[in-house]
């Protein structure tokens, strides 16, 4: 991982902020939502004030913004109750697609980058429908500010 890259999402706490969501929305196998009913959840995403599809190509939840010439998304996987949340952004004109992936990774990565030796974070579970209004909370406040750590970062 590019150190610019490492510095960018450093930027806004990433890292600390995605172990957060991970160990506080942690739910037992058993326990967890096993198929979320589609128009309940984009119901939540409507209720939170935002526009959200659902690809059934891709099976995932997807919001797009398009601000200044970047397309910036936010996916989220909701298979088996576990909450895979995917962020990126593409550049419009070039169709490049600039950073992001799936936030677990890229919190992998900056540790093996940072060389810190830490177990990996397991993907936030969820079990209820309350459970998934906070966590999409608190996973688009971090979606926000990687919109706006990459939009200050850019010329």
């Amino acid at each position: 991982m590019d150190s610019k890259i490492i510095q960018l999402y450093d930027s806004f706490g990433f890292s600390e902020k995605y172990k957060n969501i991970a160990v506080k929305y942690s739910v037992d196998r058993d326990s967890r939502l096993k198929k979320g009913d589609k128009k309940r959840v984009l119901e939540i995403f409507k209720k939170i004030g935002y526009e959200a599809k659902f690809d059934t190509k891709e099976r995932f939840y997807k919001v797009r913004i398009i601000e200044n010439q970047y397309d910036f998304y936010f996916h989220i996987d909701l298979k088996y109750g576990l909450f895979e949340l995917i962020t990126g952004v593409i550049d419009i004109s070039s169709k490049e697609h600039l950073i992001g992936g799936v936030a677990a990774s890229i919190y992998d990565d900056i540790l093996i980058e940072k060389q810190i030796h830490e177990d990996s974070m397991p993907l936030p579970s969820i079990g209820t429908y309350e459970d998934l209004e906070l966590i999409l909370k608190e996973s688009l406040s971090l979606y926000e500010d990687f919109k706006s750590a990459v939009l200050e970062m850019q010329p």
